[in-house]
């Protein structure tokens, strides 16, 4: 890049790398009938020079070496693009100090544009291939293996209950069972009371003996005797 491009346009450049060192161009005002186009020095982070200046005349050369850095100078131009590799991309500086405002230059004037091209012929399409023949099936793959079997389900709400069934018809009678033992005797009641004697007779001849008197009346009838236990339950008859 030549001082004479300078001289039309302000080149400001920053960049940083591992060292976090970085170089910008101080900016100086423009001063007629002055040697002096260009100074460039270096400054670290944080602003302190590093090194002497260094002045440059009309027509020196300014160069840009770095084994890290990929700087492109375009030609016919002030642009000048610094990039990091990315294999060699460190960790990012901090911010560095803004420098002073430069005095902004007259503009350089832009260059023709550059004609353009001739398109090229489109190529022709090549034939399209024949189709090739379709692949043999393969065999059917083996059965996977059975799944283990699945957890049982739970239980099921239980149902409504059914209606009643119709009443069955009544059994047979039984046969009479056999008759109990008799039961024990009750007591003897008391002896009734003895009739009243009656009056004497007149003592008549001696008649034919008279008949048997009648026979007093009932005497009282005893107390009912308890009931005599109950009798055994007799065998079942034959079914009817």
């Amino acid at each position: 890049m030549s001082s004479n491009e300078c001289s039309q346009k302000r080149h400001k450049h920053k960049h940083s790398h591992r060292h976090k060192h970085k170089h910008r161009h101080s900016q100086h005002k423009c001063k007629k009938h002055c040697d002096c186009v260009l100074i460039v020095e270096s400054r670290n982070t944080n602003g302190q020079l590093l090194g002497t200046p260094v002045k440059l005349k009309h027509c020196d050369v300014l160069r840009f070496i770095s084994d890290t850095l990929e700087i492109t100078v375009t030609p016919g131009s002030a642009n000048i693009n610094i990039n990091i590799p990315s294999s060699f991309v460190g960790p990012t500086g901090p911010t560095g100090l803004i420098g002073p405002t430069g005095v902004t230059c007259a503009t350089g004037l832009i260059g023709a544009t550059g004609a353009t091209g001739a398109t090229g012929a489109t190529g022709l399409i090549g034939p399209t291939g024949t189709t090739g023949p379709t692949g043999t099936t393969g065999p059917t793959g083996a059965t996977g293996l059975i799944g283990p079997t699945g957890t049982t389900g739970s239980t099921g709400p239980t149902g409504p209950t059914g209606t009643s069934g119709t009443t069955g018809p009544t059994g047979p009678t039984g046969a009479t069972g056999l008759i109990g033992p008799t039961g024990i005797s009750g007591a003897t009641g008391p002896t009734g009371a003895t009739g009243l004697i009656g009056p004497t007779g007149i003592s008549g001849a001696t008649g034919p003996t008279g008949p048997t008197g009648l026979i007093g009346p009932t005497g009282i009838t005893g107390a009912t005797g308890p009931t005599g236990p109950t009798g055994a339950t007799g065998i079942a008859g034959p079914p009817v």
